[in-house]
């Protein structure tokens, strides 16, 4: 609280919270949110958030303190596919997610993970489809790694085809044995298009314009996602959410 304090005396206004999953430990989220309302800070802010993290009372919390856009994991549609690597969040748990989250007029980025061993560009397809459906406002499209702390890298371990003292891996498609990198990254090039293309979105997108800055701000998105410089930056500097 003090340091938003000294923000919000620097006539900082916008803040993104960099935790891999605000809101836990909850008694802690719960507090700074509640000191943000009673403080009057005025902040927007953003973060990452596990989608059964909030509670209803949280979710209320999270809207009147501010903030403006949550970025959760749409990790695959395969239920079966994420459970072998220890990831439990259902379909029908990221819908009542967007529901809730739209209830309270907040914006939302889906983070999908494409590429887990064994998942083939069907499966791949279909979590796809599953995200655009869901209604969010935007797509990060993330390739499975063995990241450190991952249970993927864990696997990985155990099967011998990783080091322990291994590391420097990054979400740059690497394939799966089942899908070729140049697959997996021309997939992710046709769903972007798809996505930010659809003229649903971007109507819905248009709505929401409230001024010329907002305008010009979705414009330069807009460049940078479908851009060759965009792209190569895309490729090279993808941030992961992992568990």
């Amino acid at each position: 609280m003090e340091e938003l304090g000294d923000l919000k005396n620097r006539g900082v206004k916008e803040i993104h919270f960099g935790d891999a999953s605000f809101g836990y430990p909850k008694e802690n989220a719960e507090k700074i949110l509640r000191g943000m309302i009673d403080a009057s800070f005025g902040f927007q802010w953003s973060s990452y958030i596990h989608p059964l993290q909030p509670s209803a009372a949280m979710f209320d919390l999270i809207q009147k303190s501010g903030c403006h856009t949550l970025v959760f994991g749409i990790d695959s549609a395969d239920e079966s596919l994420l459970a072998s690597f220890g990831r439990n969040v259902r379909c029908e748990e990221l819908s009542r997610f967007v529901v809730e989250c739209k209830k309270r007029g907040l914006s939302l980025c889906g983070d999908v993970m494409l590429g887990f061993p064994g998942e083939t560009l069907e499966s791949c397809r279909r979590t796809l489809e599953f995200a655009q459906g869901l209604g969010i406002d935007f797509i990060s499209i993330n390739f499975a790694s063995p990241l450190m702390g991952s249970a993927l890298r864990s696997q990985s371990v155990d099967e011998g085809t990783l080091m322990p003292d291994q590391h420097g891996f990054h979400t740059l498609a690497p394939g799966n044995g089942e899908i070729d990198r140049s697959s997996l990254l021309r997939l992710r090039r046709q769903a972007l298009r798809s996505f930010y293309l659809r003229p649903s979105y971007l109507l819905r997108q248009l709505l929401r314009v409230g001024s010329v800055e907002a305008a010009s701000i979705r414009m330069n998105e807009a460049l940078g996602v479908f851009s060759k410089k965009g792209q190569e930056a895309w490729a090279g500097n993808l941030q992961t959410r992992r568990t």
